[in-house]
């Protein structure tokens, strides 16, 4: 099947038949970019879109439904047209969406998108082809530094449509190679370049002896001289044992069951380097007898570092270096059902700053930031390994604790605390002060979920503010 065919000068001829080729493909790689920029926005929507000559299609999204719809009534369609990202603080009062419906009666309020781009492999042309956008119903201002994470995630969408692109092409290549043996050598050359390019390779093992073929792309990938090719259990040992242990379980499935697999795990090349490699392989079958098995191989370690990057950012505080409250939500989700099922105890503390907002005021807010930067590195000293830090939001920040030696000792432990917290904060000529009142509840009997647990430490630390303000009232009365 070739994808490739058509008008060269129509850029929407070219962008259809990419389109025909891209909506093909698995969505898989593209719904964790959704889940990271609705988290990375705090958005109620986010989306992958493709647009061809009249239709918007959804390649992923998380928090809402998108069927296909007309070009005209999506926002998607003015991103690529003006081809540049866009950012809309209220969609009803700008001329272009006021009085499209998902606006008018559908309470879309917010918007911002990214335009996606590919490379023709006919003829090289970088063509718009769809956009990364996220949504809201409440109007939204966002600053330079959220916005050029999600233009970063676009980067990384477009990094995987050209694999698949490429990709498609490559294998496009080989099948036509095999099919006319007096264009071979052109198409070899063409492949070649296409490996270079998309960092893929191609392989085949024939059955039952289980001999190994690489294509040169392969043996670059795995650093070896390209007129080398190793037996199966020779070329498993570039697998560490968690990835070793998929791999093998992969192979052997398709060979019981005949179904392809399509797999992503670490691999060690060579030379000694650390990288991420997909691996996709089936059955090539000649009557009713199974010969061979056959695959693509592809280094995607660039494009998985920086989703693994990006997926830092969306859990980390910007200021502080430590988690924020969507990660600590996740982590206090997990703690509470291992320590449910009694594998780990789960202590909750909770810090709030003293004073902070005079800090604030007499000295300002970079001030003030100095504070919450140096609480966030005390939080995360070396002795106190093995805890989760979390900063909530302004100067509320909490401490999960599943260490059973922690927990054990918290009487211990809290006064260490409050002593490093209270340790003065130095911001430019001055030594500010610097203190926090601390509540802790654990999890046990009368605390079910998270909810109760929360409650049961902020009463906590409700109670130590009250008994910390009552003292300081008897101290004024007494002086």
């Amino acid at each position: 099947m070739n994808y490739f065919t058509g008008t060269l000068h129509d850029p929407h001829a070219a962008a259809d038949r990419l389109l025909e080729l891209l909506r093909a493909a698995p969505d898989a790689q593209f719904a964790p970019m959704a889940v990271i920029a609705r988290a990375l926005f705090g958005a109620s929507f986010a989306a992958i879109r493709l647009l061809d000559r009249s239709t918007v299609w959804t390649k992923a999204s998380t928090g809402i439904t998108l069927p296909p719809q007309p070009r005209e009534i999506a926002l998607c369609h003015h991103v690529v047209m003006e081809d540049t990202p866009i950012i809309v603080p209220d969609a009803r009062h700008d001329a272009r969406f006021a009085e499209l419906e998902s606006v008018a009666s559908g309470g879309l309020r917010f918007y911002a998108g990214v335009p996606l781009h590919v490379q023709d492999p006919q003829n090289g042309k970088r063509i718009t082809i769809g956009t990364v956008c996220v949504g809201d119903g409440e109007p939204r201002v966002i600053d330079e530094t959220l916005f050029a994470a999600l233009i970063a995630l676009a980067q990384l969408a477009e990094t995987v449509l050209a694999a698949q692109i490429h990709a498609d092409h490559a294998i496009d290549i080989a099948i036509d190679a095999n099919a006319e043996a007096a264009v071979l050598a052109r198409q070899e050359r063409v492949f070649g370049h296409a490996e270079r390019m998309a960092m893929i390779g191609s392989w085949r093992m024939t059955l039952p002896d289980r001999g190994i073929y690489w294509s040169p792309g392969v043996r670059r990938i795995h650093e070896t001289p390209l007129d080398h090719t190793l037996p199966l259990e020779e070329a498993l040992t570039f697998y560490p044992p968690a990835a070793l242990a998929t791999v093998t379980a992969a192979i052997e499935h398709t060979l019981e069951t005949g179904e392809p697999f399509d797999i992503e795990v670490d691999f060690i090349t060579a030379t000694g380097r650390e990288r991420r490699v997909r691996s996709i392989g089936e059955l090539e079958r000649r009557g009713s007898r199974d010969i061979a098995m056959t695959g693509v191989f592809q280094d995607v370690t660039d494009r998985f570092r920086l989703e693994q990057q990006l997926r830092q950012s969306a859990a980390t505080d910007p200021l502080t270096g430590i988690a924020n409250r969507a990660a600590f939500d996740s982590a206090l989700d997990h703690a509470i059902g291992r320590a449910a099922q009694d594998v780990a105890p789960c202590t909750l503390v909770l810090l709030d700053l003293d004073r902070f907002k005079a800090t604030n005021d007499a000295h300002g807010h970079l001030a003030g930031d100095d504070v919450l930067r140096a609480i966030g590195e005390r939080l995360g000293a070396p002795w106190l390994e093995g805890s989760f830090a979390a900063r909530l939001g302004g100067d509320e920040f909490a401490l999960l604790l599943t260490d059973r030696a922690m927990c054990d000792d918290i009487d211990a432990l809290l006064p260490r605390l409050t002593a490093s917290l209270a340790q003065p904060v130095a911001s430019g000529e001055h030594d500010l002060p610097c203190s926090a009142t601390i509540g802790h509840a654990a999890f046990g009997p009368g605390i079910a979920n998270a909810r109760e647990l929360i409650h049961a430490a902020d009463t906590a630390l409700y109670d130590a503010k009250r008994r910390r303000h009552a003292a300081a009232g008897w101290d004024r009365r007494a002086r």
